[in-house]
């Protein structure tokens, strides 16, 4: 009778195992990449633009000033450029180069960034770490 609770931790594992794995939710960690802090006090980040924004996911400091780092590496006419509706801001992205987006991220949430067309998406989530 000892094996009936390893079986049913299996199962359990198995189960849990599955529903990550089809759900795609990182088993580690958060998705997306965080803005480093550079020598001058500026949170920075490179975003490449190809196809779509890599990575989609970027998280910001609020209160703490941001360079968003946009290299497009493409010449469509889509990703000419990127538009934060919610800031009611949008830049012109020079076909492969880089662009700087610059800002000081002033209230914490969730803030979609496009290209013109919708057709690329991104989210910047602008984290109060002061709490």
């Amino acid at each position: 009778m000892e094996t009936e609770p390893t079986i049913l931790l299996t199962v359990l594992g198995l189960a849990l195992v599955c529903a990550v794995w089809m759900t795609r939710v990182p088993l580690r960690g958060r998705r997306g990449r965080t803005a480093s802090i550079k020598a001058d006090g500026v949170q920075e980040i490179e975003i490449e633009v190809k196809g779509r924004y890599r990575p989609d996911t970027v998280f910001v400091r609020k209160g703490v000033p941001a360079r968003l780092l946009f290299n497009r590496q493409e010449d469509t006419p889509c990703s000419e450029r990127v538009i934060f509706s919610e800031f009611r801001q949008e830049r012109w992205l020079a076909p492969y180069a880089t662009t700087a987006v610059e800002f000081t991220p002033t209230q914490p949430g969730d803030y979609l960034f496009t290209c013109a067309h919708g057709m690329y998406q991104g989210r910047m989530v602008v984290e109060d770490l002061r709490r």
